[in-house]
């Protein structure tokens, strides 16, 4: 039995979750944070140090040792091991480089440099091998942080490989090394910001707090306050040694020294928060509306969004419209406030209509407001005005692929078909590349019988959708199949359900459908099968796929075998269906038990709105179809 390969489209059902979830595309919820991250370092392979090596090995060459002069002299053979094992490091023949590095240490174990070769080619391995979770630490890594050690134990000047040793270090977790190393940095390069943070967080893992304090307060006296700085140092002192008190002065420090810049302020007023201090939040940014007269927009807009945070809808209808009236707070961030309350269910009133109203008043030209406002009416039922909103934020960004489909969903709903196709033809002349709204138009066609028209649109849908979504495209290339094969055109049929595969080799729909034409065709019968087992095994209690598998075995002649998988069919189909009785009244007269035969055909043609000619007769005449 053949499946509509239609991929499902809008249900009106969840038409106001659609509108939710665009809304909240529209209006992310903002969030900020500092991380220092190490940059990843590759094993180095560049033109230019395979041209150096080549000229320091070509140099080494020319000097015409044989091999017992190079023998008796070590200094000699060092270097030629050096330079022969750089040689292939630049080839990129690390396992031949790493030998010859080892040979060097054999050699002379005082130089460091062979060490620091061999932890970047372990890194490099661990890198390549990593470990199955991420709690588990590789052994190449280990080896690494080890190999590195001794190598900046050896030479404590070489900045890069002292940093590398810290990467290495705090990968496996060895703290211990990993300060010693950012230290030693520190010394060499006491401008170096990132080691400052390194070290800070360090101390925090070894659970010493004060370090972390001294070491921040070390990059405050290189860089000056930074609220990045204070912000850490709040945190350690709320977290680490719990006083809350001392956490809250440190911002008292830069607010001092900058009296005319609010950005500190305002961090103390989001540690206040933190702190479950809203009282104290709020006191201090009512201070801040005296101090700071040139940022009223900013302590405002953090007014709403901390009585937003604690749910007070009394308190946010005090300063809501400041907020929406200023014309020096950006659109966007208007709109992810108002998107917020429509979602609380403890302040969603305070976003009333007349609220909304002006709100599109004030921005005619962006069509978030719309969808705003649009979703309100929407919650209130009053789907026209919706429709009208909708239309109206097309308008203004006609690029919206959801709104299209919502209006579509809603002229559907009212059954008027005009409008309905009507946006189709819009949405496909605005946004062309879109394949979904090829294949609606191309279903849109179907339903009117258009089939080569359908054709054609499904056709454009399948390119436009083959990068995007294999699944689908390898589905609407099954629909052209069926959609030839109705109207019986074989070989057309054939040529895009084998498309239909080669995009999708697993697309079981296309295997069911593909299955049935050529059983129904009876041809191929041995792929049928194979293709329609392949259904079964990946829904066994599918009851399309096992009328199908049931079909094929009927047509082959194992009738017993039929009869297992047609009732199997009829066992899990929770709603009865016409097609697979008259599969089981066939089956069963084949078998000989003519009795229940007759009994399927006429539930068959009972649930059939139009049954075939031959059940009419069947059930209507009394003729049995010839054995």
């Amino acid at each position: 039995m053949p499946v509509d390969s239609a991929i499902p489209v809008f249900d009106i059902k969840i038409m106001n979750r659609l509108l939710r979830n665009i809304l909240l595309v529209m209006c992310p919820l903002a969030s900020a944070g500092v991380k220092a991250e190490m940059s990843e370092r590759v094993f180095p392979t560049t033109a230019e140090y395979i041209d150096t090596l080549e000229e320091k090995s070509n140099a080494l060459y020319s000097l015409a040792l044989t091999k017992s002069e190079v023998a008796e002299n070590d200094s000699m053979l060092y270097k030629y091991y050096y330079y022969e094992a750089s040689r292939y490091k630049a080839l990129a023949k690390f396992d031949s480089a790493s030998i010859y590095f080892n040979k060097c240490i054999e050699l002379d174990s005082t130089k460091s440099q062979p060490y620091a070769e061999l932890a970047q080619y372990h890194s490099y391995i661990a890198k390549k091998n990593p470990p199955k979770s991420e709690k588990e630490v590789s052994l190449w890594d280990v080896s690494a942080a080890a190999l590195m050690q001794k190598a900046v134990s050896l030479d404590s000047s070489n900045i890069n490989n002292l940093e590398m040793h810290v990467e290495f270090a705090l990968k496996v977790r060895d703290y211990k090394y990993a300060v010693q190393s950012l230290k030693r940095l520190l010394k060499l390069r006491p401008d170096k910001m990132e080691s400052y943070v390194l070290l800070a967080s360090t101390y925090q893992e070894l659970q010493r707090p004060y370090d972390a304090l001294e070491v921040w307060n070390q990059l405050e006296s290189v860089y000056g306050y930074t609220t990045g700085i204070t912000n850490q140092k709040f945190i350690i002192w709320v977290n680490y040694i719990k006083d809350n008190k001392k956490a809250l002065a440190e911002y008292d420090k830069p607010i001092k020294k900058y009296p005319y810049n609010s950005s500190f302020a305002m961090n103390k007023v989001l540690a206040y928060q933190k702190l479950g201090m809203y009282r104290s939040a709020e006191k201090y940014l009512f201070k801040c509306k005296k101090k700071y007269p040139n940022d009223i927009s900013k302590i405002n807009l953090e007014l709403l969004t901390m009585y937003m945070r604690v749910q007070a809808p009394k308190k946010i209808e005090e300063v809501i419209d400041v907020v929406l009236e200023d014309k020096n707070t950006e659109f966007d961030i208007k709109g992810m406030l108002v998107d917020e309350l429509q979602r609380d269910t403890i302040c969603s009133g305070v976003v009333t209509e007349k609220r909304l109203k002006r709100f599109v008043e004030t921005y005619p030209n962006e069509h978030l407001s719309y969808l705003l406002y649009a979703n309100y009416l929407l919650s209130s039922g009053r789907m026209d005005e919706t429709c009208q909103l909708l239309e109206s934020s097309l308008k203004v960004d006609s690029q919206q692929e959801e709104v299209w489909s919502m209006l579509m969903e809603f002229y559907s709903q009212k059954k008027n078909l005009s409008a309905l196709n009507s946006t189709l033809e819009r949405a496909v002349a605005a946004m062309p590349e879109s394949f979904e709204f090829r294949y609606r138009q191309g279903r849109w066609k179907l339903m009117n019988n258009d089939r080569p028209g359908a054709i054609e649109c499904f056709k454009v849908a399948v390119d436009l959708s083959k990068n995007l979504d294999m699944f689908k495209s390898a589905m609407i290339a099954c629909e052209i199949a069926d959609v030839y094969s109705f109207m019986n055109d074989t070989t057309k049929a054939t040529e895009w359900y084998e498309k239909s595969l080669e995009i999708d080799p697993n697309c079981i729909l296309t295997f069911n459908n593909y299955a049935y034409m050529l059983c129904v065709q009876g041809r191929d019968l041995d792929r049928a099968e194979t293709m329609s087992a392949k259904t079964i095994t990946a829904e066994p209690m599918n009851p399309v796929y096992l009328d199908t598998y049931a079909w094929i075995y009927y047509t082959k002649g194992s009738y017993l075998s039929a009869q297992l998988y047609i009732e199997q069919a009829i066992k899990n189909c929770p709603n009865p269906l016409g097609e697979i009785y008259e599969h089981y009244g066939f089956i069963l007269y084949k078998l000989g038990e003519v009795d229940k035969a007759r009994e399927a055909w006429k539930k068959a043609y009972d649930l059939y709105e139009i049954p075939s000619d031959e059940l009419k007769r069947i059930v209507e005449n009394g003729e049995l179809p010839e054995k």
